[in-house]
Order: structure tokens, then sequence, then C-alpha cells
């Protein structure tokens, strides 16, 4: 199931998407969530039926110069997605975005299990900062990446602005 999973993030990862300067809440209503972004965030969402569930994928991203900001949550129907799952999230991720694991280290967003995680490219030069939790039956992943160049400073206050609606 990861390996569907991680080409749909992938692709979000991949895309980019024109916008302004300047810090914004950016809020979604039904993904229950708000985070404040250097960038406009702009959602695109897609379906797929896997051998054992629809998954939906809601990704929300946007672009200054070369780093990407995101914001993406996946649910299944049925709930097929548990705790155990993070790890191989986290590497099959890696994996598909042509990357290698900088470091590692569990993640709680509340009573949230999840894992933080850094990763820099191999076959072109970036690096990235995401983390993954999962929160009730609904996977988040918030990524910043940069392209050539290191991360911004702003990386981790983007990460840690994400917060729950209710």
């Amino acid at each position: 199931m990861w390996k569907l999973i991680k080409l749909c993030v992938v692709v979000g990862v991949l895309l980019s998407v024109s916008c302004g300067s300047g810090t914004r809440e950016v809020k979604s209503e039904s993904g229950n969530f708000s985070v404040m972004s250097p960038v406009s965030l702009e959602e695109s969402t897609s379906t797929q039926d896997i051998q054992i569930a629809s998954l939906t994928n809601h990704v929300f991203k946007g672009t200054t110069g070369k780093v990407y900001y995101f914001v993406i949550y996946q649910e299944t129907t049925p709930p097929v997605i548990k705790e155990s799952d993070l790890d191989e999230a986290m590497e099959a991720e890696i994996t598909s975005a042509g990357g290698t694991k900088s470091s590692s280290k569990p993640y709680s967003f509340g009573n949230a299990p999840g894992r933080e995680f850094t990763f820099t490219g191999v076959k072109r030069p970036y690096e990235a900062k995401a983390r993954l939790f999962l929160v009730g039956e609904r996977l988040y992943h918030l990524a910043v990446r940069s392209d050539g160049q290191p991360l911004p400073a702003d990386a981790d206050a983007f990460l840690d602005s994400f917060k729950l609606l209710k």
C-alpha cells in the first residue's frame, strides 16, 4: 500500500506553484488544520483505488524561488493506516523522491505518533525536512524542500506552526 501512497506524496513534492511572499495563515476546515506559511498554499485533491482501500490525497503546496512548502493529508476508506506503518511510509517517501535519509527520530504531535526526518537528493541536489504523524485515521505530512541550497531559516517555524482546529 505504501508504494502507491509514496507515489502520491512524490507527485506533490515534485510539483510547484508560484506564490507571493509574506507569512500568512493557511486554514483547511475539511483538513482540520491551520499553518503559518511564508507562501500561499494551493490545494489539489486526488483519489485512487488501491488493493485494499480507496486513498484520498489532499496536497497543499507553494513555492518561493527554489524552496517548496507542503501540507499533505491522506485518508483511506476503509481506514487502513496505522502507527506501525509510519517507518515504512517515511522510507517509501525518501526512496521514491530519490533521496538519502540524513536523520530520523520519533515525533509526537500531542498524543499522535509520528516521525521527523531529513533527507537529501541523490540525483539532483536538494535538502528536505519532513514530519509524518497519524491523527486518528488521517496521516498528515508536512515538508519543506530546498533545491540546490540549504533549508531556509523559516523551515522549522513553518513545521512548528501546524495546529489542529479541533
